[in-house]
């Protein structure tokens, strides 16, 4: 699945660049300088999971709506996951197992969190 592959690489790339992810978590977009490779591969990346989300959306594979929504979903989720593993919370991999990360949560946010049938006032019920 091109999602998959997408979310490895991601996350693949921030693990082998600790200094370029670090830049990211700790600093504000606007000090990065416009030229930045970072910056750029960033950017590409985002562009690229819209257009798999988007195509995805146009075969059915996923839910059709607000495709923003869908994108920033994922984004947060390789962002979250890369997060944990720089404070400490996930064991640190090398590049080449960011899928061992990646794809429990990944499976997880394709099948759902909610049983099948069940209201959905059952989520927010205390």
């Amino acid at each position: 699945m091109a999602l998959r592959a997408a979310a490895t690489a991601y996350l693949r790339y921030q693990l082998s660049h600790p200094g370029e992810a670090k830049q990211f978590i700790e600093r504000n977009h606007a000090d990065i300088p416009a030229d930045s490779p970072a910056l750029a591969a960033g950017e590409d990346a985002l562009v690229a999971l819209g257009e798999i989300l988007y195509r995805g959306q146009q075969s059915g594979v996923f839910v059709d709506t607000d495709i923003e929504l869908l994108v920033k979903t994922c984004w947060a989720l390789v962002h979250g996951v890369h997060m944990f593993v720089t404070i400490g919370k996930y064991e640190r991999v090398s590049p080449a197992k960011a899928s061992q990360l990646v794809d429990p949560h990944l499976d997880l946010l394709l099948s759902g969190i909610r049983v099948t049938g069940a209201p959905p006032a059952a989520a927010t019920s205390k």
